[in-house]
C-alpha cells in the first residue's frame, strides 16, 4: 500500500506542478481562487483515503497544535509559490526549488534527531554552494527582485512544514494526519484567502475566455 501511495506521489508531482505553473502564469491574479480550488480537492481526497486506511480524528492536543500550526504553513507555502512562479523564470525558480533539500536535511537533523552523515553533510555545503553562486550573479529587472525575495522563502516554508508533518506522523499515523491534516489546511486556507465562491467562478470564466 506505501509503496503504491509513494509511486502515486512521485506520477502525479511533475503534472500538478506544470499544471500549476501554466495557472500561475496565465492567472497571476486570481492566486487565491486557484489555492483554494487546489485545497478543496486536497481535503475530499485526504478524508476519503484517510477513512480508508483507518485514520482518526482522536489525537491529542499537542498533535493538534502541530496540525494547526502545519495548516497555516501549506497555504503560506502555496500562496508564495504560486505568486513567484508566476513573476520569475522557471529555471530560476527551480534552482531555488533545488534548496529544499538543504533545509529540510538541516531542520530534520536538529528537530527530528535524524543522522547526518559527512557525505550528507557535504552534498549539501555544495548545492547551498553552487545555489548561491548562481542567484549572485543573476541580473534580475528591479520589478522582479522581490519575487526573488519570494521564491527563497519558499523552500524554507516547505522544509519547516514537511519537518511538522514527520513529527505528528511519527506519534500519530499517516492516515490519521491526513484525515485530520488535509481537512485543517482546506479550512485555513479558505480563510486566509477570504474564500468567495466568485473567485472560484471568476477563474472557471475567464478559462473559456
Amino acid at each position: 500500500m506505501w509503496l503504491l501511495l509513494i509511486t502515486l506521489f512521485f506520477a502525479s508531482a511533475i503534472p500538478s506542478y506544470l499544471l500549476r505553473r501554466k495557472l500561475s502564469v496565465e492567472y497571476p491574479n486570481h492566486g487565491n481562487a486557484v489555492n483554494q480550488f487546489f485545497f478543496i480537492v486536497l481535503a475530499i481526497v485526504g478524508i476519503s483515503v484517510g477513512f480508508t486506511l483507518g485514520g482518526t480524528i482522536f489525537l491529542t492536543f499537542k498533535e493538534y497544535v502541530m496540525i494547526i500550526g502545519v495548516s497555516l504553513i501549506w497555504p503560506t507555502y502555496q500562496r508564495l509559490s504560486y505568486i513567484s512562479n508566476s513573476r520569475i523564470e522557471v529555471g530560476i525558480y527551480q534552482l531555488i526549488q533545488n534548496t529544499q533539500v538543504i533545509y529540510s536535511t538541516l531542520l530534520a537533523y536538529f528537530l527530528v534527531k535524524e543522522a547526518l552523515n559527512s557525505n550528507e553533510l557535504l552534498a549539501v555545503i555544495l548545492l547551498l554552494g553552487s545555489t548561491l553562486s548562481v542567484i549572485s550573479v543573476l541580473k534580475l529587472p528591479k520589478n522582479q527582485v522581490k519575487y526573488l525575495w519570494l521564491a527563497l522563502l519558499v523552500p524554507i516554508a516547505y522544509a519547516v512544514g514537511t519537518t511538522i508533518e514527520k513529527i505528528i506522523i511519527n506519534s500519530s499515523s499517516y492516515a490519521s494526519y491526513i484525515l485530520v491534516g488535509f481537512t485543517f489546511q482546506c479550512l485555513s486556507s479558505l480563510i486566509i484567502g477570504k474564500f468567495k465562491i466568485s473567485d472560484i467562478k471568476m477563474l472557471a470564466t475567464s478559462r473559456h475566455k
